[in-house]
């Protein structure tokens, strides 16, 4: 919230009410912390961008989860855990209705950890003493922040 300026554009969506219908994926609007664009590639109508978390992060994010990324819930493509750096596909209609089409490389975007993906990780880990996600896990250490230069 820093960087906004009078006038600047922000993703506001209403808060889901309970007994309607919930067409994406369920976010409390809670800021874990800050991601940095990395990358773009375009992929037919798409637009593949490339976001890096810091490494405390990374045991969270998984293909197929979801994050909120400047109050927009997305569908990650894949991640380099090695990195921090995960993949998401903005659909033309994201483009569109959000402000992710302005953002560029190098942009800060405000990111969510989805908060039952956090519940699963933390029990297990708690439990199980390190062993699911890896005692010698370099995920969590081998990923360079700040954000790696473009």
């Amino acid at each position: 919230m820093g960087t906004l300026k009078a006038g600047s554009l922000v993703n506001v969506e209403r808060s889901h009410r309970i007994g309607d219908e919930n067409g994406g994926h369920s976010l409390y609007g809670h800021v874990e912390g800050q991601a940095c664009i990395v990358g773009y590639k375009r992929v037919g109508r798409s637009v593949r961008t490339s976001i890096q978390v810091p490494p405390q992060s990374v045991p969270y994010i998984f293909r197929k989860g979801f994050i909120g990324v400047h109050g927009c819930s997305l569908t990650i493509d894949d991640i380099d855990e090695a990195t921090g750096v995960f993949h998401v596909n903005l659909i033309p209609e994201t483009l569109r209705l959000t402000t992710l089409g302005k953002m560029r490389i190098g942009s800060f975007l405000n990111y969510e950890i989805d908060q039952t993906t956090r519940t699963i990780v933390d029990t297990l880990t708690r439990t199980l003493g390190g062993y699911v996600l890896g005692a010698n896990t370099t995920a969590t250490t081998a990923s360079v922040w700040p954000p790696i230069s473009p």
